[in-house]
C-alpha cells in the first residue's frame, strides 16, 4: 500500500521494477486519482489499483486491515503520523517503507523512541546520487512494527 501516491512515486516506480508484487495506491485527491489510474491503463500494469480515499477512510473498512506487507509513502505526512495512518494495514510482521530527507533523522530518532520502533536507512546507491545530485539528501526509512504499534 502505498500513503498519499500524488504523482505515483514510489508505487508506479516499484509496480514497473516487480511486476510481481500487488500495489494499491491510496490517493485521497480525485485528479490525482484519476492520473494514477490514467498511468496505470497507459503502462498496461496490472496487479495494481488506486483508491481515491483517505488512508482513515479504509482504515474503517475490514477488507482493508491486516493485509499489507508494505506500507510506503514520501512526502504525505510526519513519520509518526505515516505509521499511525499506515499501522491498521500492516500484517503483522509488515514494516513502513518511507522515502524521506536527511533533515527527517532526527523526527525519525524521536518517533522510534516514543513508539518502541526499530529501524534500518537505506541511501540510494552512488551512481545514481552522482547521476542525480537531488537524490544526495534522500533516504529511505524501513521502520519494522513492533509490539506497541499492534492495532
Amino acid at each position: 500500500m502505498d500513503i498519499g501516491s500524488g504523482g505515483g512515486f514510489p508505487a508506479l516506480v516499484l509496480k514497473i521494477a516487480r511486476p510481481d508484487l500487488q500495489v494499491l495506491m491510496v490517493e485521497s485527491i480525485k485528479k490525482k486519482a484519476l492520473f494514477l489510474k490514467d498511468a496505470i491503463r497507459q503502462l498496461k500494469l496490472t496487479k495494481i489499483a488506486v483508491a481515491n480515499h483517505r488512508a482513515e477512510e479504509l482504515a474503517r473498512l475490514p477488507d482493508f486491515l491486516n493485509r499489507f506487507d508494505v506500507v510506503t509513502a514520501r512526502a504525505v505526512a510526519k513519520i509518526h503520523q505515516l505509521i499511525d495512518w499506515g499501522k491498521p494495514f500492516l500484517k503483522e510482521q509488515g514494516y513502513w517503507f518511507l522515502w524521506k530527507s536527511q533533515r527527517e533523522l532526527q523526527e525519525l530518532e524521536a518517533t522510534a523512541v516514543d513508539l518502541n520502533l526499530t529501524y534500518q536507512i537505506f541511501a540510494p546507491p552512488q551512481p545514481l546520487r552522482q547521476q542525480f545530485p537531488r537524490l544526495a539528501n534522500q533516504l529511505w526509512f524501513k521502520i519494522h512494527r513492533s509490539a506497541s504499534t499492534k492495532n
